[in-house]
């Protein structure tokens, strides 16, 4: 947020924050390429790191992520089904919780979904640690839009 008309940059998981004025976001996802070859992106308090999928349907909250920090997201008790990484339908529960993102809280729904194997190797292979997947509810939650020439996800 600016600050006394102070510019902010703040930092997340290879991810650059820039507001240049208030209620505006513009988010480089220029070093996370560099560093782990995919656009992610940490909670404010460093808690979490998401990958940015704008092709999910659902946001995707890993069921390790979900144990390990169950206290900031509430079961509603609706099931459903998604393609995994595998590509295989997978059974799924909803859960919600309010994510500390670029100085904004918002309540976003997830599907808690198994796929340790896979993060695994994503994170051997990276060296990034993915807690789980932000998709298309996420932009829109967050009022974002994703500039893939610049690299870049902003609010207009």
């Amino acid at each position: 947020r600016i600050i006394h008309g102070v510019l902010r940059i703040l930092h997340l998981g290879g991810l650059r924050i820039k507001q240049e004025k208030e209620g505006t976001v513009n988010i480089s996802f220029k070093e996370s390429i560099k560093l782990c070859g995919m656009p992610v992106i940490h909670t404010d308090n460093g808690r979490l790191c998401f990958l940015i999928d704008t092709g999910a349907s659902y946001n995707v909250l890993l069921r390790d992520a979900y144990d390990r920090e169950r206290a900031i997201f509430g079961e509603r008790g609706d099931s459903n089904y998604l393609i995994g990484m595998e590509g295989q339908p997978r059974s799924i529960f909803i859960v919600e919780g309010i994510l500390p993102i670029a100085g904004e809280n918002r309540r976003l729904n997830f599907g808690v979904l198994d796929e340790s194997q896979a993060m695994d190797m994503v994170r051997i292979i990276t060296g990034q640690q993915i807690d789980g997947a932000l998709g298309v509810e996420f932009l829109r939650a967050y009022g974002l839009a994703v500039d893939f020439a610049s690299m870049t996800l902003h609010t207009d």
